[in-house]
């Protein structure tokens, strides 16, 4: 970890260095929590082999790369309440949220291996 303090001595800058280089190569720079981010972000893209319809009228659908098993799939509000949750197993979950007002939607899936967290709109 790298800090950097102002001339009052208050920490302004915390970054996250990676020391793992390859044997031979250099780092291009440190590595922040911006690129963990995007690392976790890339592996959910590769576990859901689409969602659709986004935007939806109540009834969409999560096809995903490996069926699941016995997963937990929660449906948050744009507030962060729970408004729905369930269990479900196979390559494709269906979800309805005809019963909704319009807005936005969170659906999180946690199986054993992930957890997948996707936005979704109903129009």
């Amino acid at each position: 970890m790298q800090y950097t303090y102002d001339a009052a001595g208050n920490l302004i800058k915390r970054e996250y260095v990676c020391n793992n280089a390859p044997s031979g190569g250099r780092l291009a720079g440190p590595q922040t929590t911006d690129t963990a981010a995007a690392t976790k972000e890339t592996t959910e893209v590769q576990l859901v082999e689409a969602l659709y319809p986004n935007p939806t009228t109540g009834l969409f659908r999560i096809s995903f790369v490996k069926p699941l098993n016995n997963a937990v799939v929660r449906l948050f509000d744009n507030n962060g309440r729970l408004l729905k949750q369930y269990n479900a197993s196979g390559s494709m979950v269906p979800v309805d949220i005809s019963t909704f007002i319009a807005g936005l939607y969170y659906i999180v899936v946690t199986d054993k291996d992930f957890t997948v967290r996707k936005k979704i709109i109903k129009l």
